[in-house]
């Protein structure tokens, strides 16, 4: 089916909740939730920024560059796809792999 002209809830219902690319994004997105809340509330951060502030703000956009890079590989069709869902869980944990690169000073 073609999304292109569709409203974005039947985008949500359908190819996020039934293909591994959108749990892909789902999980991000409750990744990044969870991480922003506990930055937010134990108000330490991680190595991810510098500020606690910073972490909140990178976890509530993040997960928008796995959603739109979603609908640009896999659109308009959305077919379910072991290797894009690959692709987006590396975008998903790559501040994680800048903070460690830059943690451990390579």
């Amino acid at each position: 089916m073609n999304f292109d002209h569709r409203p974005i809830t039947e985008l949500l219902r359908g190819p996020v909740l039934h293909t591994p690319q959108g749990w892909v994004v789902l999980a991000t997105g409750a990744l990044y939730a969870r991480l922003a809340l506990l930055t937010h509330t134990i108000g330490t951060s991680p190595s991810l920024g510098k500020t606690s502030s910073e972490i909140v703000v990178v976890c509530a956009f993040w997960p928008l560059i796995p959603f739109l890079m979603f609908v640009r590989t896999s659109g308009p069709e959305f077919r379910p796809s072991v290797a894009t869902a690959t692709y987006l869980a590396a975008a998903a944990v790559a501040p994680f792999v800048y903070a460690g690169w830059r943690l451990h000073g390579a």
